[in-house]
C-alpha cells in the first residue's frame, strides 16, 4: 500500500515544545513539508511562557493537518510523554523534538521498512548531529552503511553502555498497535528516552536505517549537556532490571566509569583551598556511590586522593 494513497492509515508526528521558540520554526517547517500525504503534525506546547503560542498563532495555526495543543499548566518532562502517547490515535506515530530538523523523505522511508517488515515494533534512522555554537561540527550518529536489526534489549542496551552509535531518539517512527500500553520511565531521568526503547525492544524487533533523515542540533539548553550521577545510576538500575546485564557486567562497568571520569572532568579534584570540606565531601560521595569499583578499591582510590591533596598543600601552596 502506497502512503500517498488517500486510504492509507493516518501517521502522527508530535513535536515536543518547550521555551525554544528560536529553534521551532525550521524544526516544525521541516516535519511539515513532508513529502507524503495523509499525516498529522501536532504540536505539544510544554512551555512555561507564551512565545511558542504566539508564533503558532501568527504563522501556522491555519495550516493544513496541523493541530496545536498548549499544556497548562505545564508538566513534567515524564508527564509530557504520558500525555502524549495517551492522546494518540493512528497506527504509526512519532515523537518529534522542537530543535531538529527533518529530512524531506524521513516519514516516507521509515513507513516502508515498517510496512514491508510485519516484524518490526519501531524503526530509526541515521541523523547528522551538529553544534550551534560550532557550525564546522557534523558528526554522523551511525557509521555504517548498512541496515541495523536489533532482535533483543541487550543489543540496544549494550549499545548505549559502551557508548556506541546509535540512532537518535526523535529519528523514530512506532507502530501505535504493539506500544500502545508503554510509557517512558518516570525513574531514568534525562535517560527516560533510552529506557522507553529498551522497554520497546523486548515487544519485538528494531531496525536502524543508515541513511540520514535527520539533523539533530546540540545546544547547552539541553539536558544532554549535563552529566549527572544520579541520572546515570537510575539508567543503570532499569537496564540491570530488564535486561540480562547485572551491576557487575563489564558493559555497565564501562559506563560507571566513563560517567564518572566525564564528571570528574568538570570538577578540581584538588580543591585550592584544603579547608573546602563541602567539595571533598561531595567528590568522595560522587567516587564511592557511582564508582564501579569494589570497596578495597574505592578505599585505595580515597587514599590516592588524600595524598594528592597533601602534595598539593605542601609543595604548590
Amino acid at each position: 500500500m502506497s502512503l500517498n494513497n488517500k486510504r492509507i492509515i493516518k501517521i502522527q508526528v508530535y513535536i515536543l515544545a518547550y521555551n525554544r521558540v528560536k529553534y521551532l520554526r525550521k524544526s516544525l517547517d521541516s516535519v511539515l513539508s513532508q513529502n507524503i500525504e495523509n499525516y498529522s503534525v501536532i504540536l505539544s506546547d510544554n512551555s512555561t511562557n507564551n512565545e511558542v503560542e504566539n508564533l503558532i498563532k501568527l504563522n501556522y495555526i491555519n495550516k493544513k493537518n496541523f493541530v496545536y495543543k498548549k499544556r497548562y499548566p505545564s508538566l513534567s518532562s515524564s508527564e509530557h510523554y504520558h500525555q502524549v502517547l495517551n492522546e494518540v490515535s493512528s497506527d504509526y506515530f512519532m515523537i518529534f523534538h522542537d530543535d531538529d530538523i527533518m529530512g524531506k523523505n524521513c516519514i516516507k522511508n521509515l513507513f516502508n521498512h515498517l510496512e514491508v517488515n510485519p516484524d518490526l515494533v519501531a524503526c530509526g534512522a541515521n541523523g547528522i548531529m551538529f553544534y550551534d555554537s560550532n557550525t564546522k561540527f557534523k558528526k554522523r550518529f551511525i557509521k555504517s552503511k548498512k541496515e541495523i536489526l536489533l532482535n533483543y534489549p541487550e543489543d540496544i542496551a549494550k549499545r548505549y553502555l559502551l557508548f556506541g552509535e546509535v540512532a537518535p531518539f526523535p529519528s523514530y517512527l512506532y507502530r501505535k498497535n504493539i506500544i500502545k500500553n508503554l510509557t517512558p520511565g518516570n525513574d531514568e531521568g534525562k535517560y527516560s528516552d533510552v529506557s522507553f526503547i529498551i522497554k520497546i525492544s523486548k515487544l519485538g524487533k528494531i531496525l536502524w536505517d543508515p541513511n540520514t533523515y535527520i539533523f539533530y542540533r546540540k545546544h547547552f539548553e539541553q539536558d544532554s549537556f549535563m552529566t549527572q550521577i544520579h541520572h546515570s545510576k537510575k539508567l543503570v538500575n532499569f537496564i540491570c532490571q530488564n535486561t540480562k546485564f547485572s551491576k557487575y557486567s563489564s558493559e555497565v562497568s564501562f559506563f560507571r566509569f566513563k560517567m564518572l571520569s566525564n564528571k570528574m572532568k568538570n570538577i578540581k579534584i584538588i580543591s585550592k583551598k584544603s579547608t573546602n570540606i563541602k567539595r571533598n565531601v561531595k567528590i568522595l560521595f560522587r567516587i564511592f556511590i557511582f564508582s564501579p569499583f569494589n570497596i578495597f578499591l574505592r578505599l585505595i582510590i580515597w587514599k590516592i586522593y588524600f595524598k594528592l591533596r597533601l602534595f598539593k598543600k605542601y609543595f604548590f601552596n
